[in-house]
């Protein structure tokens, strides 16, 4: 008799046995019916709130007995997914980093593209042209379970507005000082 698990986030349990010419299966009995959709059919669908070992007992049309048993392993880690906090973007810096310090077992996705350096690493360095909100998807490659987190890298290169005025004059006082030149006394 084998028992074959067919992994997705609901486990399909699947019971061979062989039969010969002396007769089948009379009765199949699953424990624990925890997490189970049924116990008395050949392929329950187990769905386990935590790791567990479920035992099939068959028993023939002989009378004659014979146990399996698989282990569904249950793993729920969540990664943490950190963007990092806010960034401003203007005339002198024009880059930045966004995102925290990668996790091992942990794949990440960032999006969208544009402007970054990279969409699969924990850290890209981010360079939009205009204000950009990302989204960064964490996955957990053991558990497959996901967490996201966004950041938003504010762009302002708007050059400061200059007005002369209509042909007046600034007294000296006025002047910043870096713009004045040296006076004779």
């Amino acid at each position: 008799m084998a028992v074959m698990v067919v992994r997705s986030p609901v486990h399909q349990i699947l019971w061979h046995a062989d039969r010969n010419s002396r007769g089948s299966r009379k009765h199949l009995f699953w424990l624990p019916a925890t997490g189970l959709s049924a116990t008395n059919i050949a392929q329950p669908t187990a769905n386990p709130t935590s790791t567990t070992t479920y035992t099939v007992t068959v028993t023939g049309s002989n009378g004659c007995t014979a146990t399996a048993t698989v282990t569904i392993n249950v793993n729920k880690t969540v990664p943490t997914a950190d963007a990092g906090a806010d960034k401003n973007l203007n005339c002198t810096t024009t880059s930045t980093t966004i995102g925290t310090a990668g996790v091992v077992g942990n794949s990440y996705s960032w999006s969208p593209a544009t402007g970054l350096s990279s969409t699969t690493v924990a850290q890209p360095t981010a360079n939009p042209t205009s204000t950009t909100t990302y989204t960064v998807t964490v996955t957990n490659a053991a558990s497959g379970c996901t967490a996201t987190d966004v950041v938003i890298v504010n762009v302002n290169t708007t050059p400061p507005t200059t007005n002369g005025g209509n042909g007046g004059t600034i007294p000296v006082h006025q002047i910043p000082l870096a713009s004045r030149s040296e006076q004779p006394r």
